[in-house]
């Protein structure tokens, strides 16, 4: 038998991460545009020419000739553009720490084993979907520290157990060692098989209604975090949520909400998972046999669902907020096989 114990780091620099930590050079406007207010930045120009409200407040010459577009689109890094979409920004981090623990117990009276656990944290700052299409969402581009959080890769613990023992029936072993002929063929050489999975949930990312992409070109909006974010009640899908309402609260018109990009205190199920096989050789020689294998997969059923819908409106204002009706893993599976190996 073995143990081995190890702290494993990791810290990634120059990721890639689409347009996260580009910033302002998203083509978005800096947070202190919104000292302007909504009417200010909701005026603009026509061919050129500023409306009353605009002129009214200084914003008398357009960005460029013959501009037609809101005040706030006149404030942005390049105002006769959009959008502007960073691809393979390389300006990602990461920092990866755990404690793994194996234990490993060599083929022994019919017995293999191994556990293995994994305690671990994983910080990013949204490089984690840096070969996506898109990218992290982006609440204030003029600070980009609440893009760093766990990543939603995390999985602070994990743990897997993997088995194989031989059943103690027939010639030589522990019951039936004196068969024989037919009953050693029925008897003997049976052997079980298992691997177990259990894990912890990755982390959820609640936004809300971003009442700030029409003056900051942002992403999203985050609520603010108000209390405990699991319902704690949650049992039957069709009846009960998941997620709490009361857990965030609502930051109010034209402000930023302090929730985490990915919280780390509110994630999604749980993943347990075992798969058994159960498998018979009989040898016609050395070399010729038959093997007789049943697998199989989730043998207890359990049931996975699907993440939570983690849109949050104040009031209750989306109904399936915090509810999951998808079951996103494989039901009970048994197949049974013959092969012949010669």
């Amino acid at each position: 038998m073995a143990i081995d114990i190890a702290s494993v780091g990791n810290h990634g620099t120059r990721l890639i991460d689409v347009r996260s930590s580009a910033s302002v050079y998203d083509n978005m406007n800096p947070a202190s545009a919104l000292a302007y207010g909504a009417s200010v930045l909701g005026a603009g120009f026509t061919n050129g020419v500023p409306d009353a409200t605009a002129k009214a407040v200084g914003f008398t010459t357009p960005p460029c000739p013959g501009f037609t577009g809101t005040v706030a689109q006149s404030l942005r890094p390049w105002p006769q553009y959009q959008q502007i979409l960073w691809r393979y920004f390389p300006n990602g981090n990461s920092h990866y720490h755990a404690l793994q623990v194996s234990l490993d117990r060599r083929m022994g009276h019919g017995l293999e084993l191994r556990v293995a656990h994994t305690y671990s944290g994983l910080i990013n700052n949204g490089s984690e979907t840096g070969l996506g299409s898109g990218g992290p969402p982006i609440q204030n581009a003029s600070d980009m520290s609440d893009m760093t959080s766990v990543s939603s890769d995390d999985v602070p613990k994990i743990l897997c157990i993997g088995c194989v023992y031989q059943l103690p029936f027939g010639k030589g072993r522990v019951f039936g060692g004196n068969t024989s002929g037919v009953v050693d063929k029925l008897i003997g050489n049976w052997s079980l098989s298992g691997i177990q999975a259990y894990s912890k949930g990755r982390p959820l990312a609640i936004t809300t209604a971003n009442d700030l992409g029409s003056y900051l070109f942002n992403y999203t909006k985050f609520p603010n975090k108000a209390g405990t974010g699991l319902s704690g009640t949650f049992s039957d899908p069709a009846s009960t949520s998941y997620l709490n309402q009361g857990g965030w609260s609502n930051p109010g018109p034209l402000a930023f909400g302090n929730a985490p990009r990915e919280d780390s205190a509110v994630r999604g199920f749980n993943v347990c998972n075992e798969d058994l096989s159960l498998y018979k050789d009989t040898y016609f020689g050395e070399r010729r046999y038959v093997r007789f294998k049943t697998d199989a997969g989730n043998i207890f059923n359990r049931v996975y669902f699907c993440n939570p819908d983690t849109f949050w409106l104040p009031s209750n204002g989306n109904g399936n907020f915090g509810q999951t009706h998808s079951q996103c893993n494989i039901p009970r599976c048994i197949n049974m096989s013959l092969e012949t190996f010669f």
